[in-house]
């Protein structure tokens, strides 16, 4: 049976009828909110929360545009009922609004909403008070009659009442947050605007239970800017603290109260349930030396090597150091590890920068170790956990998961299905998950209850430093991992409906990047996420910093936050995911931090205008098109196919493109004859150039997300194709990233020619999908290929193919080619980072010295030919050569290349040492470079004792 009332209030809630407190005011159940209804239409619904209140004197509300009233309901009582079949309100207070305008502030603010329907706000009347109870937006005909109601946005009035001045009470963006240790003291700052009570809790443990003597104790907004405050003496320094907030919740509809921890913690229990407070200055959480480390104040973005990195994948197969500390920050203070000898050997040969995928504290690894079951557990502990897990019923208990695993027969769903009965189980996910943003994740530490974390996490980020790496922190403030009043909701239940990104009709919040976005576009979001990166970047010495999915932030805001990080670091690199979709599309909400708009502001974002050129097709292939899609590395034979051509010399187009750091007006003749600009050449439909500046451009064939470049390549390989030009075709694709211009971007274990069994999305897919084996002294070695069907929920449709696929016993590399593909990675490292011209820092140098030969109609399919000039009438950026030519030979066949102009030229002298015998063949001679088949050569022109002729870019291609 259909409830009579709207959940709109708490059933316990008096109705109140009372005076009006000004003209402009009245109370429902006086007679216009009882209106006789017969004859009428059926009443309207209380739908969504359609009304937004922007700033203290507009609301915008489309739906209400033909309305002859429109009301704001409120009550702090929440005792606003709505009864829908009758079309009647009760409860509350009203104020009553008059047509109004929309500014030019508020539609830059609210672009979604700039053609609304605008309502002017009575100034009378205490707003900040109204804002801390239930709305409803109600709008009536002539006849008083409700034609429309709805719930009320408020994010813009609370910006506009408590942020963006100096004056006292609209200042909170100014104030400093969470639990603040002087030498004496601690005060506690909480943003809590809407809130009608907030206490602080202090507890002697991780206890709830446990609470200290004298609390909790009422905090007090004393400045009216929505920041409660409560100071307190430095006993309380290294306790537990959570906050109680009473507060009205829009998506229950009651007045609730909540125990939550400090959005602003830096430090948490185990499980985080409890905040932490410490002193970051606290000599116990500092290694030795710590505060010897200086940040590069010179550092160039166009100098770094990235190397995308996984905590659990680094080390957790590691056999060698402390098995305890196996997949933890503590294993890259080990040095006889066969990962750390590994990443030592990489930095040597010019790897700079060590990406670590997120390390801030997620929602979605159980802390407690007794909950856990990973691979090394038996067959006993997962079914005493998860007694309807498959293998309870059939396998020794006391058989370990990994042995068992060990067992399948790879072309079966076994171990994925197996897997899946662990993974919500195990200590693996990506981390994509963000609890709190400013506190490292507990799972990693040997001890996840407390400030432990603080200190190994500086202990991993000091080793690194040692090592010569600048550290990179991948964030995700684009969303949280819960909202609303779910258990591990932090934001939504301080300052409900103000932090997440919401419908503008539903007023649900929007989940377009898989969970619940947040909206940076509002004040004091951008604040948190601000001032999270300068605590990383202070505290922590975080060098730079990748943006999950940033695109989903504002252009504004991230200009912002690299402002004020640089403050501290003044070489602070950012770069990320720009890709443009969902709810803030095309600047939907805002110019939102995508390709295209972030040119000319140095913040690199990833290009995948090379990367799709290089693998073929896209991430969202399936089916047979895995198969067909084919792209530059691995077309192989096909560039001898006619009717195939035109598409992939279109491809190769954008992977000369790519080399030249996809820059938007970079010149060169293109597949069909023309000269064009990178912004006039078509990726599906955008403009494929887009930087600016060579540093925005990041350059990859594979990363953390969709399958490995070798498992991706193997979809596209003819069947029988030797092991060895699987290899080959592999080195092609990352020599693209490796010898182009921009900045190189490379995934953790793709120089051991990485595969994850097919896995296209492997975040939740356990350790045994994930693992990187990095012993190369072990003659066991394997890259992870074919141990299990992937998971049946991403991948079962492509089953059939990947059979097919793995029947092929070439798809599996040897040990030895395993070591042989580590060793040219090193080799292609070694030549990017010896000379500068591989890494130019500006467009017009990339413009002036960077050139294209075998294009156009009659090119060589299959084949890119790019020189480097450093010759006479340009600054010797080199004084070794004057001039470098990089051959990369797709195909299948040995080609001899003409280069006009061309003249002493050498194979570089780390090729003619390699470890690739075929490579070693590459010849110049009389004008022409000729290189084997899948090959990537690169020539130098040896500079004399002045700089001398280089090989100048055509005229009309710059």
């Amino acid at each position: 049976m259909k409830n009579k009332f709207n959940k709109l209030a708490l059933a316990t809630m008096p109705r109140i009828c009372a005076m009006a407190f000004a003209a402009s005011i009245t109370l429902s159940g006086c007679d216009d909110s009882t209106s006789d209804n017969s004859g009428a239409p059926d009443p309207a619904p209380l739908q969504g929360a359609s009304a937004h209140w922007v700033d203290a004197g507009t609301l915008l509300w489309d739906q209400a545009k033909a309305a002859d009233k429109v009301e704001i309901y409120h009550s702090e009582t929440v005792d606003i009922r709505y009864d829908e079949d009758q079309g009647i309100i009760s409860g509350g207070e009203v104020l009553a609004l008059t047509e109004g305008s929309v500014s030019e502030s508020v539609k830059a603010k609210f672009p979604h909403l700039k053609d609304s329907a605008a309502f002017s706000i009575p100034a009378d009347g205490d707003i900040k008070e109204i804002l801390r109870g239930q709305l409803v937006a109600v709008a009536r005909d002539g006849a008083g009659k409700i034609t429309a109601a709805t719930k009320i946005q408020i994010p813009g009035v609370l910006d506009a009442l408590y942020t963006g001045s100096e004056e006292e009470g609209r200042n909170a963006d100014k104030q400093a947050l969470g639990a603040l240790v002087d030498s004496s003291s601690v005060t506690f700052n909480l943003w809590a605007p809407t809130a009608q009570k907030v206490e602080l809790f202090v507890f002697s443990e991780a206890d709830p239970g446990k609470v200290e003597q004298g609390y909790p104790k009422t905090m007090i907004d004393e400045d009216g800017d929505g920041v409660y405050t409560l100071s307190a003496d430095d006993s309380v320094i290294d306790k537990y603290y959570r906050y109680r907030v009473t507060v009205y919740h829009p998506t229950t509809g009651n007045l609730e109260t909540f125990d939550v921890t400090d959005p602003y913690s830096l430090s948490l229990s185990e499980n985080s349930l409890f905040s932490q407070v410490v002193d970051m200055n606290d000599a116990a959480l500092k290694p030795a030396n710590w505060d010897d480390y200086k940040f590069d104040a010179q550092a160039k973005a166009t100098d770094a090597i990235i190397y995308e990195s996984h905590i659990r994948d680094f080390s957790n197969s590691d056999t060698l150091g402390n098995a305890e500390n196996n997949g933890k920050y503590l294993a890259f203070t080990e040095d006889q590890r066969a990962s750390m000898k590994h990443l030592k050997s990489l930095q040597e040969s010019g790897l700079t920068y060590f990406h670590l995928m997120p390390t801030f504290d997620i929602a979605t690894v159980n802390e407690d170790p007794e909950k856990l079951v990973n691979l090394n557990d038996t067959v006993a502990k997962l079914c005493s956990i998860n007694a309807a897990a498959g293998v309870c019923s059939s396998a020794d208990p006391s058989q370990t998961l990994q042995s068992l695993m060990e067992s399948y027969d790879p072309e079966t769903d076994s171990a994925q299905a197996l897997m899946n009965d662990i993974r919500a189980l195990d200590s693996f996910n990506w981390g994509y998950d963000p609890y709190h943003y400013t506190v490292p994740e507990g799972s990693y530490a040997s001890d996840a209850e407390g400030s432990t974390r603080i200190e190994e996490f500086r202990q991993m980020v000091q080793a690194l430093h040692d090592m010569g790496f600048k550290v990179v922190m991948d964030v995700v403030y684009n969303h949280t991992y819960a909202s609303g009043d779910n258990e591990k909701s932090v934001l939504d239940k301080v300052v409900p409906g103000y932090y997440h990104r919401l419908n503008s009709e539903s007023g649900s919040v929007e989940q377009s990047t898989c969970c619940d976005n947040t909206a940076s576009e509002h004040t004091m979001m951008e604040k948190l996420m601000i001032d999270s990166l300068v605590t990383w970047t202070q505290d922590y010495k975080i060098d730079s910093f990748r943006f999950d999915l940033m695109g989903h932030h504002m252009k504004t805001n991230m200009e912002k936050a690299l402002a004020e990080v640089q403050k501290v670091n003044p070489g602070t690199y950012f770069y990320g995911e720009g890709w443009n979709f969902g709810e803030v599309e095309n600047g939907k909400r805002g110019k939102n931090a995508i390709q295209w708009n972030m040119a000319g502001t140095g913040i690199g974002t990833f290009s995948d205008r090379l990367r799709d050129a290089v693998r073929g097709g896209s991430p969202f292939d399936s089916g047979e098109y895995l198969r067909e899609n084919k792209g530059f590395a691995n077309a192989a034979d096909d560039y001898a196919d006619d009717s195939k051509k035109a598409e992939l010399n279109r491809l190769t187009d954008l992977v000369r493109l790519g080399m030249a750091a996809n820059l938007k007006d970079y010149q060169f003749v293109d597949y069909q004859g023309d000269l064009k600009r990178g912004q006039d050449i078509d990726y599906n439909g955008q403009k494929a150039g887009y930087a600016e500046q060579p540093q925005e451009t990041l350059n990859y064939v594979s990363k953390h997300d969709n399958q490995t470049l070798w498992d991706n390549n193997q979809y596209k390989t003819p069947e029988g194709t030797t092991s060895a030009d699987r290899v080959r075709m592999h080195n092609i694709a990352l020599s693209t990233v490796l010898l182009g211009q921009g900045v190189p971007f490379l995934h953790m274990g793709s120089e051991l020619l990485r595969s994850k069994s097919m896995q296209r999305d492997s975040y939740d897919s356990g350790d045994w999908y994930n693992r990187v084996d990095f012993d190369l002294e072990n003659t066991d070695l394997h890259n992870n290929w074919n141990v299990g069907l992937p998971r049946e929920d991403k991948d079962g449709d492509n089953y059939d193919v990947i059979k097919e696929v793995i029947k092929d016993s070439e798809a599996q590399p040897s040990a030895e080619q395993i070591q042989l593909a580590a060793e040219q990675f090193q080799e292609m490292l070694k030549i990017r980072t010896t000379s500068p011209l591989f890494n130019l820092e500006t467009a017009a140098d990339v413009i002036a010295r960077v050139g294209f030969h075998n294009t156009g109609t009659e090119q060589v399919s299959g084949v890119v030919v790019m020189s480097i000039d450093d010759g006479a009438g340009l600054t010797d950026l080199d004084s070794n050569y004057d001039a470098v030519v990089i051959v990369i030979n797709a195909t299948t066949s040995e080609q001899i290349m003409p280069v006009a102009g061309a003249a002493g030229f050498t194979l570089h002298s780390d090729l003619q040492n390699s470890v690739d015998p075929i490579v070693k063949t590459a010849a110049f001679a009389d004008g022409k470079f000729t290189v084997p088949a899948l090959t990537t050569a690169v020539f130098v022109k040896a500079q004399g004792k002045s700089q001398g002729a280089g090989l100048p870019v055509s005229a009309k291609e710059m």
